[in-house]
């Protein structure tokens, strides 16, 4: 398309990439962008995951000031406020999708329990991080805010791993104050 010197060329070079996207997504099974069921989510759901990333915040917070008892602290809290989720609000396809959501945010939050050291605790806040920011993208919050995917390439080894934070300079929850600004925003 990029040599393309009028319009119709140009349409020509894009009705030709479609076809090719599509017989790639066909081939190797893969959903098109945007064409996932689009799920009705009240604002009252919204607004109670919208309080559970603000526990889950505080967890990141502490984690990146490296004090574990608050961050078990806000495990409690995230626990209580996972709990009183209403999941009645939601409707069909939003109703299966929070079940199975639930299920992984829910063995997060247990591995967590057993958690006695910050090393351990940060290994499940991992995997915590991930079911999040499935929830988030997934559901939505409410109140509206900016929400932010970082992504430590050295956590674990080399493995990296992901979290949440509402602010954009970068407070690694995996390093603490050894290597507070790793990472990027993605």
């Amino acid at each position: 398309g990029s040599e393309a010197v009028n319009l119709p060329q140009a349409q020509r070079a894009f009705n030709e990439l479609s076809k090719d996207y599509s017989r790639l997504t066909q081939q190797f099974g893969l959903q098109k962008a945007g064409s996932e069921v689009e799920l009705q989510v009240p604002r009252a759901f919204r607004t109670q995951i919208g309080e559970a990333l603000d526990a889950y915040l505080s967890m990141q917070k502490a984690l990146a000031q490296d004090r574990l008892d608050r961050a078990q602290q806000g495990k409690k809290l995230l626990g209580e406020i996972l709990g009183s989720i209403d999941p009645s609000l939601l409707k069909g396809a939003a109703q299966e999708k929070w079940t199975e959501l639930f299920a992984n945010w829910q063995a997060a939050l247990d591995a967590m329990d057993q958690a006695r050291d910050l090393a351990t605790f940060r290994q499940c806040f991992a995997v915590l991080s991930e079911a999040m920011n499935v929830v988030v993208k997934t559901f939505g919050i409410s109140p509206q805010q900016p929400v932010y995917k970082m992504f430590c390439p050295m956590a674990f080894e080399g493995q990296g791993a992901i979290w949440l934070q509402k602010e954009k300079e970068i407070r690694n929850t995996y390093f603490g104050a050894a290597m507070p600004g790793c990472g990027e925003i993605t």
